[in-house]
């Protein structure tokens, strides 16, 4: 099957190997396989064989899985390098204290990678770029966004407000109307 890599990590595993393939349905729990066969492919990915998968279906299952290798086998980071892992399901918050909503994703653009965070049905696209993000605390299990985001949340709280029917503080008129 192939497998698109998203880091270096996956050059570096070997046949005989153990991986672990998550899924994002919470339904199907991580499954442990071993790599039978692994060789690159043009364009980043890999044309990997595992040993306990046996026919196309099983095969087919896979599709859409996460392939993660032992953390024992990730490199040394900076002080401030994380791993993307590490901040799936972190609070977002703005430096006044609002909260944003959890790190639910992340989207690979070229210039630089966007994390997908939601606050019940709404998201909120934060840019992984120095100005954005003020802190990431993981003892705290929280990122603090810069302060530009304490609009973006005063102007949630106002629109929640005017959904619910609570007084908003900011109002909008129309001449004539």
């Amino acid at each position: 099957m192939l497998v698109q890599a998203l880091g270096e990590t996956l050059a570096s595993v070997r046949e005989g190997e153990g991986i672990i393939a998550r899924f994002r349905r919470p339904s199907c729990p991580p499954r442990r396989l071993t790599i039978r066969r692994i060789r690159p492919t043009h364009g980043g990915g890999h044309l990997v064989e595992f040993g306990e998968i046996r026919s196309r279906e099983e095969a087919k299952a896979l599709c859409g899985a996460e392939i993660c290798v032992p953390r024992s086998r990730l490199a040394t980071l900076e002080p401030d390098e994380f791993y993307r892992t590490d901040l799936l399901g972190l609070a977002v918050v703005t430096e006044s204290g609002e909260p944003l909503g959890i790190v639910h994703a992340f989207l690979d653009l070229p210039q630089h990678d966007i994390l997908v965070v939601r606050d019940g049905s709404r998201e909120t696209l934060l840019p992984m770029v120095e100005g954005s993000i003020h802190a990431v605390e993981l003892g705290a299990r929280r990122i603090v966004a810069s302060r530009f985001l304490d609009e973006l949340a005063a102007t949630r709280q106002s629109t929640k407000r005017a959904r619910t029917g609570e007084p908003s503080a900011r109002t909008t008129t129309r001449e004539g109307a």
